[in-house]
């Protein structure tokens, strides 16, 4: 509804500005953002609340009103990732004509996803690092999207666009891959991330396309 901000509450429409929730989702963000990128430049356990702060120009004491400490800001950063992968499935499930499309559509958006948002590359390399009940959760969503995909590759070889193969061990081959980008892309190398996701993408197709969809377009 016009004139509704987040989660319904209302505010005058005329003067545009952020309520008090907005203001503090939008730095909240930025929060996790800046965490994430720090987690991959210098490493989980090497960064400290006091390098986040700095980095934002704030106080550690600042820090505290959003977060309790850097293991909520791990958490947070794998929520990103675990959401970036429940819309993947989505996109793909609904826009994939057969097993192969479904998994393709659904590895391009969350590759792409994976490499442009920092908290996200930033996260899965450290689930260890989790706390217990938050571990929990996160192993939790990810083995969904792992079987989403394997489902997906599961339906490619019956419908015959997906070489025939056992869909666990292509999803661990495909998820490695992935996952191990975080520790050696970088945003101002020579690839942006959008030419390096295709490039993958492209490996995943030659890997999964069953010689009857060659020559189809994926």
């Amino acid at each position: 509804m016009a004139g509704t901000g987040r989660r319904g509450a209302a505010r005058p429409w005329s003067t545009g500005v952020p309520t008090r929730e907005e203001q503090r989702e939008v730095k909240r963000r930025a929060l996790v953002h800046e965490a994430g990128l720090a987690f991959r430049r210098k490493g989980f356990h090497e960064t400290s609340l006091d390098d986040i702060a700095a980095a934002l120009g704030v106080t550690k004491a600042a820090l505290y009103r959003y977060v309790k400490d850097k293991y909520e800001l791990l958490y947070e950063c794998h929520l990103v990732a675990m959401d970036l992968g429940d819309a993947a499935l989505e996109h793909g499930r609904a826009s994939g004509r057969n097993g192969l499309e479904r998994a393709v559509l659904t590895l391009e958006k969350f590759v792409v996803g994976y490499i442009s948002e920092n908290s996200a590359g930033a996260a899965i390399v450290n689930i260890d690092a989790l706390r217990d009940e938050h571990r929990a959760e996160i192993v939790r969503r990810r083995d969904r999207f792992d079987q989403g995909l394997r489902e997906f590759i599961r339906e490619g070889i019956a419908d015959g666009s997906v070489e025939p193969c056992d869909p666990r061990i292509a999803t661990f081959a495909i998820m490695g891959a992935i996952n191990w980008l975080p520790r050696w892309f970088r945003p101002d190398g020579a690839l942006s991330g959008e030419a390096v996701a295709r490039q993958l993408i492209m490996f995943f197709v030659q890997g999964l396309r069953s010689d009857a969809s060659r020559g189809r377009p994926a």
